[in-house]
């Protein structure tokens, strides 16, 4: 079982209409927890960079905090190229991928809506090699008994990471 704490903790479209950035310690209520518009898709890992930058200040309440950020492959892909300027800084971040290939908020919306789900498939590279390209650990898991020494693996890692974790756009 992973037993270490993560004190910055990012989500994206995961629940689906909510975005927040959670610090540890603090209630749902208080000042660690910003909600975003729902538009903002792919905001988990440009806002866990910020984080980042927070735990490099003198502020003990900060100060050398982890960072962790959750987004579907959509989000994420907007953002990819920042994953070296995440190497080129060294930041340690552990950004945890759901990938399934489509744009799952969107198709959940149009079958919500009783539309034809149109236009949500993604073609994506393979995240963890892109990562590993970039300078950063990454990682594909692709089985449930692989998930908890990959996440161990990654929270570990002395810089950026990332765990791409194939997943059922039907689940969402």
């Amino acid at each position: 079982m992973i037993e270490q704490r993560i004190e910055v903790f990012f989500m994206t479209s995961w629940p689906l209409s909510l975005k927040c950035v959670l610090f540890y310690g603090t209630t749902l209520n208080g000042p660690g927890l910003v909600t975003t518009p729902d538009p903002l898709s792919g905001f988990s890992y440009p806002a866990a960079m910020g984080a980042w930058a927070t735990t490099q200040e003198d502020d003990p309440r900060f100060q050398g905090r982890k960072v962790v950020s959750v987004s579907g492959d959509g989000g994420f892909g907007q953002y990819l190229a920042e994953v070296n300027t995440a190497v080129k800084y060294g930041m340690n971040i552990t950004h945890i991928l759901l990938r399934n290939n489509e744009l799952g908020k969107i198709s959940k919306e149009q079958r919500a809506g009783n539309w034809d789900v149109w236009q949500t498939s993604l073609h994506n590279p393979n995240f963890a090699e892109y990562a590993t390209l970039c300078g950063a650990l990454g990682i594909s898991v692709r089985k449930k008994e692989d998930l908890e020494t990959a996440l161990t693996k990654a929270l570990a890692y002395d810089g950026p990471s990332l765990v791409g974790i194939h997943s059922d756009a039907e689940l969402v």
